[in-house]
């Protein structure tokens, strides 16, 4: 943020600069035209020359930047809060292994990920692999990603799977539940963004016969939840 912040007022002085000095090129070639097609209308007040008003205005930007600059990175000068995060701000997706290769998702993979730290953890008969952002999150770039992968005997042709989460001061705010999934992959895949930060539980169950409902409270009872932390963005 403190890029832009000190971007911005450097890009308007340069085009301020250009515009007066390019505006008083124009302005003193046409005086000296006028001058030159009558030379008895007299000269009148002597004119700055181009070169006079470029170095003044030149250096009156880069004067009036450095005072911008010990303002702007003052260090009392109060914190810029562009956007105040909400719950809303917050959002979760679960996808099989066959849609996370979708649109911008099929630049993510379970082996390695540009700007994320890995970390894998096995619980039951399912490991986790664990990627969570070192940069600025976007639409693009979520603030973290969870596969869950099968490491059991058999081949499970369906998976249920909540995801919870709950914000710094421990309020659960959002929860997301899928039940049933009928797919061939053994992995399927959370991702997430939340710019307050907090704790993320994720569950999830490999099987390879439907059941007749689906019980939350029994899947979130009978199954040791992953949970990690997210730091506010």
């Amino acid at each position: 943020m403190l890029n832009i912040v000190l971007i911005l007022p450097a890009l308007g002085l340069l085009f301020l600069s250009v515009f007066i000095i390019t505006g008083y090129f124009f302005f003193y070639r046409s005086r000296i035209n006028r001058q030159l097609s009558k030379p008895d209308a007299g000269s009148g007040k002597a004119l700055w020359s181009p070169m006079r008003v470029c170095l003044t205005t030149v250096i009156g930007a880069l004067v009036v930047y450095g005072v911008l600059c010990m303002v702007l990175t003052s260090p009392n000068l109060p914190a810029l809060n562009v956007h105040t995060p909400t719950p809303n701000d917050s959002s979760f997706r679960l996808l099989t292994q066959e849609q996370m290769q979708d649109d911008y998702r099929s630049r993510f993979s379970m082996e390695e990920n540009p700007g994320y730290t890995k970390e894998v953890t096995e619980i039951d008969s399912v490991r986790y692999t664990i990627f969570r952002s070192e940069s600025e999150v976007d639409i693009f770039h979520p603030a973290f990603l969870v596969y869950a992968e099968y490491i059991g005997s058999g081949d499970p042709a369906y998976q249920d799977a909540v995801l919870t989460y709950s914000a710094p001061d421990g309020e659960s705010l959002q929860t997301l539940a899928a039940s049933g999934m009928d797919s061939d992959a053994r992995v399927i895949c959370f991702f997430g963004n939340t710019f307050l930060g907090g704790k993320i539980s994720c569950t999830v169950d490999f099987y390879d016969q439907l059941p007749e409902e689906f019980d939350l409270e029994q899947l979130q009872t009978q199954h040791t939840p992953l949970e990690f932390e997210l730091p506010p963005a």
